[in-house]
């Protein structure tokens, strides 16, 4: 069965490849934009957001949590986009973006953190931060870890958002701020 899947998508890339159109976009988002958010295959930031393809990146990670590989993927991902233009233009410009019904949200059930320590030997402690019990709580949780983390340039603005996934809608949680630096003295 699982064959059937891989056999699956190597066909539909050489379809693909027969009218490739991509060739010539480039690394940095044409929008300056990143959008963070949940592995979920349920959130098709293209569709949600009206975004050609090129027009945004997209990282992810487990509920869309900002993690310490997430914080060094956006650092590391500034430094070389500034490096391949020259300089960056315009500031980036992230969403950070949680949903519902999210499996981040099972993570604060007993019989679940049981099943991930015996099944992939996670210890409840390491996964304690990674539960979403809130969204409004956890989206300003993380976004005041993404601006004080001494990686991401001054100027890069970040918001905080909840999509949800029966009605479509993206709202507001967190309007966007800009991150600043504080001089050196």
């Amino acid at each position: 069965m699982a064959m059937d899947v891989f056999e699956s998508f190597a066909e539909h890339n050489r379809e693909f490849v027969k009218t490739f159109a991509y060739g010539d976009l480039q690394m940095w988002p044409e929008l300056t934009a990143v959008v963070v958010t949940c592995v979920d295959p349920r959130l098709e930031f293209h569709a949600i957001l009206g975004a050609d393809l090129g027009e945004i990146a997209i990282l992810r990670s487990i509920g869309g949590r900002v993690t310490a590989a997430v914080l060094r993927d956006l650092s590391i991902y500034s430094a070389l986009a500034a490096q391949a233009s020259g300089s960056v233009s315009e500031p980036l410009k992230i969403l950070l973006v949680h949903h519902t019904d999210c499996g981040a949200e099972r993570l604060k059930d007993p019989a679940t953190r049981a099943l991930l320590e015996e099944q992939a030997g996670i210890v409840a402690g390491d996964i304690e931060w990674l539960t979403i019990a809130d969204h409004h709580e956890t989206l300003t949780h993380d976004l005041a870890v993404m601006v004080a983390h001494p990686g991401l340039p001054e100027g890069t603005s970040v918001a905080g958002y909840l999509y949800d996934v029966h009605s479509g809608e993206m709202t507001e949680i967190v309007p966007p701020t800009e991150v600043r630096r504080m001089p050196q003295l």
